[in-house]
């Protein structure tokens, strides 16, 4: 007898903490946010658990997302219900490296990183379609920052044009500022800006020599009848192709006269330009437009800082 109603005390202890033919139907917890549930958990019989959580854009914060077990499940009270919910924060993540990449794959990777193309600019460059920036609300940002997830990503772009050759414009007597209008106006940047040293104001000195030179009567003259030719034959092809609608491109080096888009001109700037009379021509030491002796022969410039003597 003793060791009946030792099986029956243990039987009913076992099922009373077993929670025998006791069970509860698990709630429908999506949609709902973390702290709501929080304040009704006297209504379940259950504890629940965040094992999980995302950042779904569109979604409120906390919101829960998803769980397990799933709705209506029978389950014994006092089970763990394990929840997804969206998170209270966006996420800051690295921004990826797509410089050099082509847009499709960079607009690939965006997508794939939780973040959003935004505004598309295309400069020109040699390169078609490869990436040559990137922004957020106009500010520059690298591989690398740290930014938030679903931010909006503009890109900048090169557009293929990079190998079209134009005239190189003649800046000589021109201002800083004159020369940086004209240059961006044809789609060209200022390299090296050289002063002489007796230049104080910078503002209103003006080119007195520029590298590489501008095709003019000054130095056409200088032009082998070789050169002359290729020079002819490359204005008849930009011409036609012109005529016909299409973008002109040419990978040729050393075509006198002429430069690629995006290309530099380096400059040097006097206080006044001295114009060289016929008789001047073999006076090296007075003549500013002879300055075979400062330029390095590996085309080395000084920076924007540095000064020189004609």
């Amino acid at each position: 007898m003793l060791m009946l109603g030792l099986l029956f005390v243990s039987y009913w202890a076992l099922a009373w903490f077993t929670h025998h033919n006791e069970s509860v139907k698990v709630p429908d917890l999506r949609g709902i946010t973390y702290d709501q549930l929080k304040a009704n958990l006297g209504h379940y019989d259950l504890d629940f658990v965040i094992n999980d959580s995302t950042f779904t854009e569109g979604k409120p914060k906390g919101i829960i997302l998803d769980q397990y077990p799933i709705p209506g499940s029978s389950v014994k009270p006092g089970r763990k219900i394990y929840i997804k919910i969206n998170m209270y924060s966006i996420p800051k993540i690295k921004m990826p490296k797509i410089v050099d990449a082509s847009f499709r794959q960079a607009r690939d990777m965006l997508e794939s990183y939780g973040l959003k193309l935004g505004k598309v600019t295309f400069k020109e460059n040699i390169c078609e379609n490869c990436i040559l920036g990137m922004s957020i609300a106009g500010k520059e940002v690298k591989a690398g920052d740290m930014i938030l997830r679903n931010s909006t990503i503009e890109l900048l772009v090169g557009d293929g044009l990079g190998n079209t050759l134009i005239p190189i414009p003649n800046l000589q007597g021109l201002t800083l500022e004159d020369a940086t209008f004209l240059l961006k106006a044809s789609s060209l940047d200022i390299g090296a800006k050289v002063y002489d040293d007796d230049v104080t104001d910078k503002a209103n000195a003006v080119v007195y020599r520029q590298i590489p030179e501008a095709l003019n009567a000054a130095n056409l003259n200088d032009l082998t009848e070789e050169q002359r030719k290729e020079k002819q034959k490359l204005e008849q092809q930009i011409n036609i192709a012109s005529k016909k609608g299409i973008q002109y491109e040419l990978i040729e080096e050393n075509k006198p006269g002429y430069i690629r888009l995006g290309e530099t001109i380096d400059l040097w700037f006097t206080n006044s330009v001295i114009i060289p009379t016929e008789g001047d021509n073999n006076n090296t030491d007075n003549n500013p437009f002879n300055y075979d002796d400062e330029y390095n022969n590996d085309g080395a410039v000084a920076d924007d800082t540095t000064t020189a003597n004609p």
